[in-house]
């Protein structure tokens, strides 16, 4: 008789522990989908980020390469003033005709940028402006901003880096 009575304590479960049980699974799913899809949203930005800074020090690299080639005078003189807050477009090699490569890679004729630099599900431009100028003799500069920027499904996003760029 011990036997049938350990069976009747245990024999099945009722709808309500069935219902609690499909609850219990169901939120921890949704939790789990919900923080997939937040880290791979997150991993697509940090990408992207990475990839706009990566164009932003290619940018420095080519104004420094700029300076070198030009030397300080003819390189100074290729800036406009800092009062404009206008931004010039920074061509990539890609962009450049063979004669061009080995030329200026600086064009300050235009200060809209049609230049863009594909990659999957994004599109970046890359951005020059003169912070800050100083002839001042002994302590003649220019400080320059390049801004990546980056449309990311309806927003637009950037980053940038400044550099000092000394007659020495």
């Amino acid at each position: 008789m011990s036997i049938v009575y350990k069976f009747k304590s245990i024999a099945g479960s009722t709808i309500i522990e069935i219902l609690v049980a499909i609850a219990v699974v169901g939120v921890v799913l949704t939790a789990l989908t919900y923080s997939l899809s937040f880290s791979v949203k997150n991993s697509a930005q940090a990408e992207y980020r990475q990839i706009a800074s990566r164009y932003a020090q290619n940018s420095i690299e080519m104004l420094r390469a700029e300076r070198a080639d030009r030397g300080w005078s003819d390189f100074k003189d290729a800036f406009p003033p800092d009062n404009t807050n206008d931004y010039y477009c920074l061509r990539s090699a890609d962009d450049l005709t063979d004669h061009e490569l080995y030329g200026s890679t600086l064009d300050l004729t235009a200060t809209t940028c049609n230049q863009t630099h594909n990659q999957p599900k994004a599109d970046f431009q890359r951005l020059f402006r003169t912070v800050e100028q100083s002839d001042e003799p002994g302590n003649e500069f220019i400080a320059v901003e390049v801004v990546v920027t980056w449309r990311d499904g309806a927003e637009v996003r950037s980053t940038s880096i400044e550099q000092v760029f000394r007659d020495i």
